[in-house]
Order: C-alpha cells, then sequence, then structure tokens
C-alpha cells in the first residue's frame, strides 16, 4: 500500500545522492564549527521543501556525564600501572573452590553429619 504516489512520492535517487552526501563529511562534534559547509548545505536545502528551518546553536551542560564533546584533535593519554590478571584468576579460583565447598557441604549435611557424630563419639570414649 502506497500512501504518497506520484509528485509526493519518495525518490529513492534523491535520498541516495544525500546520504552519500551527509556521510562524505565526518560529523564529530569539534569538527564542525558554525559555518561549516556541511550545515549550510542542509539549511539550504532543507529551506528549499520546508516553510520554516532555522540554525540553533546547542551546548551540551558540563554537568551531564552522558555528553563528552573534546576540543581540538590533540588529546591526552592517561597508562596506570595495574595489578596483574593473574591475581584475578587466582582469586576466581579461590572463590569458586569456596564456593564448591560450601555447595557440596550443604548438598550432603547428611553424609556430613554423621562423620561429625562419629568423631565426637570417638572423643568422649578416649576422654573416658
Amino acid at each position: 500500500m502506497h500512501i504518497f504516489t506520484d509528485a509526493l512520492a519518495v525518490n529513492r535517487d534523491f535520498v541516495a545522492s544525500w546520504l552519500d552526501y551527509i556521510v562524505s563529511f565526518p560529523r564529530a562534534a569539534p569538527l564542525i564549527k558554525k559555518d561549516h559547509h556541511l550545515l549550510q548545505t542542509l539549511e539550504q536545502g532543507m529551506g528549499r521543501y520546508l516553510k520554516e528551518v532555522r540554525k540553533f546553536t546547542v551546548k551540551a551542560d558540563k554537568r551531564d556525564p552522558e555528553f563528552a564533546f573534546y576540543d581540538g584533535l590533540s588529546f591526552t593519554m592517561f597508562a596506570y600501572n595495574v595489578k596483574p590478571a593473574v591475581f584475578d584468576l587466582f582469586l576466581a579460583l579461590g572463590i569458586a573452590a569456596y564456593l564448591t565447598v560450601i555447595y557440596f557441604a550443604v548438598t550432603n549435611f547428611s553424609f556430613l553429619y554423621e562423620i561429625l557424630k562419629n568423631m565426637s563419639r570417638s572423643v568422649k570414649v578416649k576422654e573416658q
């Protein structure tokens, strides 16, 4: 079912050419200035087909951690000395062994109870 036909139909070649044009530019925030050629072309193209086109400059709130905009093209990298991954491996193995012992102790509690009961009887017999 086509809603728009004839003159109102979507021209796929037109959309593809705009898409090719837009993806040919880097769109990172620091690389696009207020008077960038891409923004001017988009404004002119939209002005041709829409009634009211306006350009707004929006600044992200610096306290908002969701967005991080960087100024300039040179950045500083920070590297820190961290503990080796072998420590994490041994820690994970230790935790897994501990949880395995607890699991078998709980599932075989009756067997463990009988062993402890026999051990306590033998200790009482030796004391008398």
